[in-house]
């Protein structure tokens, strides 16, 4: 399995269902952790195009959003991520 970094920008006329949708199809990774609005880390079986796809393919993602998903290593540092994902990065993220 594989590390991924997703963020994205919704972009044009988008509604709260979208969002939710998002939400939806990536919370479905074996393990994730949103630490900012739009910005997600999650671990999955697919490759990056996948991800997309089934992002594409749950009606979440519309061809004029933005949308980045790089593979991580895991290592790095944080400031003031969200209080929810606070734990997870301690416990997930190796310094750097």
């Amino acid at each position: 399995m594989s590390w991924y970094v997703v963020t994205y920008e919704i972009r044009g006329s988008h509604d709260l269902k979208d969002e939710l949708k998002i939400e939806e199809e990536l919370r479905k990774s074996a393990e994730w952790c949103m630490p900012m609005p739009s910005h997600w880390i999650i671990k999955s079986n697919k490759s990056a195009t996948q991800v997309l796809e089934g992002l594409k393919k749950a009606g979440a993602i519309h061809e004029s959003d933005a949308i980045f998903i790089l593979e991580t290593t895991l290592k790095g540092s944080f400031q003031q991520p969200t209080r929810f994902a606070k734990g997870w990065l301690e416990e997930n993220l190796q310094a750097s």
